[in-house]
Formats: structure tokens, sequence, C-alpha cells
């Protein structure tokens, strides 16, 4: 394994980032980091304490790919592994110069073509095409379009491009409640999507990697707990090698196989009555991508392989079904829900692999607990100071 180059994560301080340098790490991987920092404490955040880190490097946004290519001489070749989607369309953006250095997820090998699948709405449409349900639509580039008209309430709103603006947690009941966050988002997005809120009984988000036309989805993960509630990130989470439980699962590989994609991706659908609806792709690593590792589908290393002329299967699953936890998340969700304190333990214990506790990569955790406890702590003092 060491004998391939070192992949380089990209990322900002998410555990979407550790997950990618500890999948690289227990494979054998020196991973290099390129950590896009947005404030000074980033230097010496929980990302940086991982044991699995090679080099690093620190930069910013705007100079990132400027950073990528001043390491040309010592990272030729090297896959590159973005953590988030504004990453991931940078370098999309800068593709035709990259793949020149690099191994660059992409789509079809085309220069901005991730931008045009990234739209929310045109990529609801192309699932509508595989067969799919999809929430109820409306796109606007205005609050005076005449398609507000048509609304069925409740509904919620989404910026046509996920990197534009943060998500949305509200459901709109009304136009009038509508119309000010939506004059808001359309400052950011050149267009806003508008879909009729599903009160979702569960929601299921499929991982896996893709080749062109090889695509692998080892497993589907059912969340239990999120947050925030409704919208939020999994807090506690059941994974499956079940990956036709909803669907046959060669559906959902037809769709993306349509993109000519080669990357990590995960796929995301509400249920309700038993239907599931689409929701959307993210194309590049996903914030529960770490843990199909556990489960013997290390998707990062594969790709790796695969982009190396390796033989490796597209249809392999997770050996056993299991239960993963976030920590933080979690606990956030059991604070605002009076969950007991007792319940949570016993759920702590069904849990085969967490987020941030690994004993074979301890200081990430120990980092991440301080740095809270200390902000903590903090909050606390400044609330008793501003009272006296």
């Amino acid at each position: 394994m060491n004998s391939l180059n070192a992949p380089i994560v990209i990322g900002f301080v998410h555990y979407n980032t550790l997950g990618l340098l500890r999948s690289l790490g227990e494979a054998g991987f020196r991973p290099t980091l390129m950590l896009v920092c947005e404030h000074d404490s980033d230097l010496n955040s929980f990302v940086t304490k991982s044991k699995y880190i090679g080099k690093r490097y620190f930069t910013s946004e705007s100079k990132l790919v400027e950073t990528l290519i001043k390491t040309k001489s010592e990272n030729q070749g090297s896959m590159l592994f973005p953590s988030g989607d504004l990453i991931a369309e940078i370098l999309d953006k800068e593709y035709d110069t990259l793949s020149n250095i690099f191994i660059v997820p992409n789509i079809a090998g085309l220069q901005n073509n991730l931008q045009k699948a990234n739209h929310k709405e045109n990529m609801r449409l192309n699932a509508e095409k595989f067969g799919f349900s999809t929430p109820k639509t409306w796109v606007i580039s205005s609050t005076t379009d005449d398609i507000l008209n048509d609304l069925a309430f409740p509904v919620i709103i989404k910026a046509i491009h996920s990197q534009d603006a943060p998500k949305s947690i509200q459901v709109f009941n009304t136009k009038e409640e509508l119309i000010p966050v939506a004059d808001e988002l359309l400052k950011k997005s050149k267009e806003v999507q508008i879909q009729t809120f599903i009160n979702k009984e569960k929601e299921v988000i499929y991982l896996g990697w893709a080749h062109n036309d090889d695509v692998c989805i080892p497993c589907l993960m059912e969340k239990i707990r999120e947050f925030p509630s409704k919208f939020g990130g999994t807090g506690f989470g059941y994974f499956s090698p079940e990956t036709c439980k909803y669907f046959d699962i060669e559906q959902l590989k037809n769709l993306v196989r349509s993109y000519c994609y080669t990357g990590l991706f995960s796929v995301e659908y509400v249920i309700h009555k038993g239907i599931p609806y689409f929701l959307e792709i993210n194309f590049r690593n996903d914030g529960n991508g770490y843990f199909p590792g556990y489960g013997g589908v290390n998707m990062p290393v594969q790709l790796i392989k695969k982009c190396s002329g390796e033989t490796i299967s597209a249809d392999q699953k997770i050996t056993a079904p299991f239960y993963m936890m976030r920590e933080y998340n979690d606990y956030k969700w059991c604070k605002e829900n009076k969950y007991s304190f007792y319940k949570w333990l016993k759920d702590i214990n069904k849990v085969s692999v967490f987020q941030y506790w690994n004993r074979k990569d301890i200081f990430p955790f120990v980092c991440f607990i301080k740095d809270h406890v200390v902000n903590m702590v903090s909050n606390k003092i400044k609330k008793i100071l501003d009272k006296l």
C-alpha cells in the first residue's frame, strides 16, 4: 500500500475530513492533509491531531488550487479526496489544470461538469428518469414569480447549489412566511428550489464509490436520530448490507452510471408511507463515509486501487449490520428531547463504531472534548458576567 502515492485529503475542520484520514490511515497510507482554514484555531483543531497524517498544509479557500500546484513535485499522481461540496466544486473548476498533476474526482473527465450535475433541479429530473419519486417541486429566480401562487404548503427551500448557502432547517406554512427568507436566499443563489415538505418516517443514505460504469454501493444507512431534528446530521444510525430493502439497487446504480462519475458519493432518500423519495446525490465523500470500512469495505482505499488499475469488485457488501454514533450530535439530540441518560448509555452499548472516539486514534477525540468543554465553561462565565 505504501508504494502508492500518498492521497491528499482536502477539507475544513469537520468530522468528514477526519473520517477520510482514518479510512486511509487504517489501510497503511500516510495521507497528506490540506486543511482549508477559516480561523487561527483551525491550525490546532481536532482534525490535525490524527496520528495518520503524513504531510500537512494549511491554506485558504481562495489559495487552495495555488497551494495544490505548489506541491506538484512531491505529490504527482496522488488522488485528491474533497470532503465537502465547496471543495469538490473548486477542484472541478480547475480540473483541466489539476488533472495533469493529480487524480481528481470528475464527471466524464470534463471541467465544470460537477457544477452542472450538482444543480438540484437537474439532479431531481434525472432521478425521475430512472424511476424514482421526488417531492413536488418549484424553482424560482425571483419572489415575484407567478409560480409562487401554485405552491402546496408546507414547503422547504434550498439554494440550487448546496455550496451557495447553508442548508435551511425551516418549514414554511404560508407564502408570507416564505417570501422574506426566499429573498435573502436569492441574494446568495441565482435560483431557489422549493419542495413540498415530506414528513418522513425515516431517512436513508446509500454510500458508495464509482469509476465510470463500475458502481459499488456496499451498504445503506438508516438514520435513527439526527440533530437538528428532521434536518440534521446523523447522531445514531444503523448500517445494513440489505441495499435492496427499499428498491432494486441496480436502479440507483444506473442513475449513478448516467453521470460517468469517478469518485466517492452518497445518495439521500426519505421514506414516507413506504415510498422512497429521492433527495440528492453528494458527489464527494459523505460525512458517514468512514463507517463502511468497519464493515469491511474501505471505500476511499478501494477507489484508489480501482483508479490504479487493480481489479476491485463493485458487488461487495459490508459483512454484517451494525450501529454507529456521532457522539456530539447525539448528545445534543438527547439533551433537546430530554432523553434519559440511562437509555443513552444503553444505546451506546449497542454501538460498534463512533465518529470521534477511536481507540486506535484517540487524540482527535481528546482535543474535540477539551475544546467543547472549554467553550461551554467560557460561555457560562460570560453569561454570569453579563448579568452583573
